[in-house]
């Protein structure tokens, strides 16, 4: 697919850095409100350049976040992605949808018919969050969604949602990579549930180390329950997990005895005002030498770049 350019949030690096690695056209896009508060976003560039072409559309959360930043990106960001398609307005022949962290990805249970008797009392009437937010997307006239490990589909590839193509960028390896040269050659790779215990063994197999993951059971939104310990036996320990909100690190933790240096790796940092408070204390007190994570958030952890890998998606090469 030819990507003509991409549009972000106001000045986001993030954008401007792929177009320049793709060497491709790039504008911008800006949140802006009438007086009363309504929001009208605009994009920047003129209706003739894009029209007839195909856009790729960027935009990243910052966290922590309160769940009306949450609405409020998704509101203008949907509402580009609408204009950019218009036949009447932009009409772009095709819109890629890059969106690094799938937001509302994490209820991915149907309420009505899972096999857990648990998740059917805990969240009947609930919909589930990232089929309405596929539904969204597709009736703004996207063609297509790119994001990493998104919560229903964590590994690579891609999956067929209600007849939109979603594409899952792994994000692995470039943890691999940023966290190769901290780990002593026994160190042991840690998923936090059976989920992050596949992106734990994909990553163990990029490193040449060994994986393991805990077994846990969701009592509610912010208590869960693990079973067992694992005896570290002084070898570094790196913990993986898709997401994050902070909360439950500490919990966690206590679960590994014996460790060498803790180090927590997450594709996407989602903290809360609570769990950012957590995750720096946890730092403090040294219970966790270090916790990094990919920047398909904004956040003070987003250090490790995901860029290179949506230039090989579009262009199959590795590097800029």
């Amino acid at each position: 697919m030819k990507v003509f350019g991409l549009y972000c949030f106001g000045n986001d690096g993030f954008g401007r850095g792929l177009a320049e690695c793709l060497k491709c056209g790039f504008g911008v896009f800006v949140e802006e409100y009438y007086g009363d508060g309504e929001p009208c976003p605009r994009v920047l560039v003129d209706y003739g350049e894009v029209e007839g072409k195909c856009v790729a559309v960027v935009a990243r959360l910052r966290f922590p976040a309160k769940f009306s930043d949450v609405a409020r990106y998704l509101h203008n960001f949907l509402r580009v992605v609408s204009s950019l398609s218009d036949e009447e307005l932009f009409n772009a022949e095709c819109v890629d949808v890059i969106l690094p962290y799938f937001v509302l990805g994490r209820q991915d249970h149907n309420p009505r018919t899972d096999p857990s008797r648990l998740v059917r009392v805990r969240d009947r009437g609930k919909d589930v969050g990232y089929r309405s937010l596929i539904k969204m997307f597709k009736g703004c006239g996207a063609g297509r969604v790119v994001t990493f490990n998104p919560h229903f589909h964590v590994l690579e590839g891609c999956v067929k949602v209600l007849g939109l193509d979603v594409v899952s960028l792994s994000g692995v390896r470039v943890l691999g990579e940023y966290f190769r040269p901290k780990l002593g050659g026994d160190a042991v790779v840690l998923g936090r549930d059976e989920k992050a215990g596949r992106l734990a063994k994909q990553l163990a197999e990029q490193l040449n180390l060994r994986s393991y993951y805990f077994e846990k059971r969701r009592i509610s939104e912010r208590e869960v329950e693990y079973r067992g310990k694992f005896d570290a036996k002084g070898r570094d320990v790196l913990i993986v997990d898709d997401l994050t909100t902070g909360m439950g690190i500490v919990e966690f933790v206590e679960r590994v005895v014996n460790p060498g240096n803790v180090y927590f790796g997450v594709i996407h940092a989602t903290l809360t005002l609570e769990g950012y408070g957590v995750l720096k204390e946890v730092l403090r007190s040294g219970e966790i030498r270090d916790f990094d994570a990919t920047n398909t958030t904004v956040s003070p952890f987003s250090k490790i770049n995901v860029i290179p890998e949506l230039v090989k998606f579009y262009t199959g090469k590795t590097s800029c």
